[in-house]
């Protein structure tokens, strides 16, 4: 897990996904939406190179390191793109096309890695936000007019500080994938953050025009026994391979969010339990497996009870007439 060693926060996004990774060198850069395929987002995203530049130089400086030269070579390109607090799971399918649709009508972001020797600096940039009149009291004149200024428009909103420069989005998937011997011919992957009971963002892994596969980027708890654990994964995944069915998830998720009890849940899946109810074509009631199984036991019980008592009456019937 990477080390956070400081934030530059300019109040301009409500929830920015952490733990996020991006690399120029991937050998996989297709899998991923890059910055340089997105034609409109780039235009103006290109012109923050200064900007990032001199707030790298204050953290180093803070820190006690030489500053970077303005003409630093910052690989824009590699920005890699972060689909935010769009809930796919409820769409409750696992069509491509209907995901990304959701997808593109909501809100994204990008997040850029630079390596400079053995740092990396996470640079989140997202678009600006209307201020919050009820936050005002708390914010400097000079905050305030920042916050206006960049409202609707793309600018850096975070810069996480890691040590960890060997792990990316695309190195996680790539070993992901050889991990679990799977094809990646032709496949896609998508980053998502914010989703219901999901602390990481992850890796939504598309095949065929369908959602199959879910990758954690970070941590990502789902609680169940081992025996329901093996069946939500892919069938060559191992114990130990973090690698999940994208259906099984949607529907843990779902079931989650359809009780009560988990309304105000936190950043953990609860795989739903054996016993729950199946479906059976009879409308919208829903029978217990358990009950069922009872319920036909005990009819077929008492089937075979009148059956026997009206064969013993005829018996003694046939032998009074002897």
């Amino acid at each position: 897990m990477k080390k956070l060693l400081a934030v530059i926060c300019i109040f301009l996004i409500t929830a920015l996904p952490t733990g996020a990774f991006a690399d120029s060198q991937s050998d996989n850069a297709d899998m991923l939406e890059k910055l340089e395929n997105n034609y409109t987002d780039y235009q103006e995203i290109s012109q923050l190179q200064e900007e990032i530049i001199n707030h790298i130089n204050v953290i180093r400086t803070q820190n006690g390191e030489n500053a970077i030269q303005d003409d630093f070579d910052i690989d824009i390109d590699s920005a890699v793109k972060i689909y935010v607090d769009t809930d796919i799971f409820a769409l409750n399918t696992v069509d491509e096309t209907a995901i990304m649709n959701a997808l593109n009508d909501g809100t994204h972001m990008w997040v850029l890695d630079i390596n400079i020797g053995n740092t990396t600096y996470e640079v989140n940039i997202s678009k600006g936000l209307p201020l919050n009149e009820e936050a005002i009291d708390a914010l400097t004149d000079e905050e305030i007019a920042r916050i206006k200024e960049n409202e609707g428009r793309w600018c850096i909103a975070a810069i996480l500080i890691s040590e960890d420069t060997q792990s990316d989005y695309d190195q996680i998937i790539k070993s992901s994938m050889n991990s679990i011997s799977y094809n990646t011919d032709n496949i896609k992957a998508v980053i998502c953050g914010g989703l219901p009971y999901i602390h990481e963002p992850v890796a939504v892994i598309m095949k065929d025009n369908k959602a199959s596969l879910i990758v954690p980027m970070g941590e990502m708890e789902v609680v169940g026994t081992a025996e329901q654990l093996a069946e939500i994964k892919p069938l060559s995944a191992k114990s130990t391979d973090e690698v999940y069915l994208y259906s099984s998830i949607m529907e843990a998720v779902n079931h989650m969010e359809s009780e009560d009890e988990y309304i105000t849940g936190g950043g953990r899946i609860v795989l739903p339990s054996t016993n729950t109810t199946q479906d059976f074509d009879n409308g919208s009631v829903k029978i217990p497996t358990q009950i069922l199984i009872i319920a036909l036991c005990v009819a077929a019980a008492a089937a075979f009870g009148i059956i026997f008592m009206l064969f013993r009456k005829n018996i003694r019937l046939d032998n009074k007439k002897h």
